[in-house]
């Protein structure tokens, strides 16, 4: 079982999973208890996908306590830096690739120049 897997499973069936710092603080219901060696066993994935969903502001009160959130795909930043280096390297939300999907023109096709 995935990482992905394994949160949508204990979510489903009514737990929750945080990350807090380096722990991961969590309530499992009886149900998916038998899900906790295989959690165990995948938290640097799990953490990842916790912190990416729900990351916490570098300080109280930067930016007013409120993430940068990349308009094309969703992701969530604590840092300007963090946001303008997903813009520019890592979101696929609009071109299929790495950065900025290339201008247009009014045709609908890619610019030449």
């Amino acid at each position: 079982m995935t990482a992905k897997e394994l949160i949508q499973a204990i979510e489903s069936a009514g737990g929750t999973l945080e990350a807090k710092g380096d722990n991961l603080a969590c309530e499992i219901p009886p149900e998916v208890e038998h899900l906790v060696p295989e959690l165990q066993a995948n938290k640097p994935a799990v953490m990842a996908i916790l912190r990416r969903r729900n990351p916490s502001p570098p300080w109280p009160g930067y930016n007013g306590d409120q993430f940068f959130v990349c308009g094309k795909c969703g992701c969530h930043f604590d840092t300007s830096a963090g946001y303008a280096q997903h813009q520019v390297y890592d979101c696929k939300a609009e071109s299929g690739g790495p950065g900025w999907a290339l201008p247009t023109s009014a045709s609908g096709h890619k610019d030449d120049g």
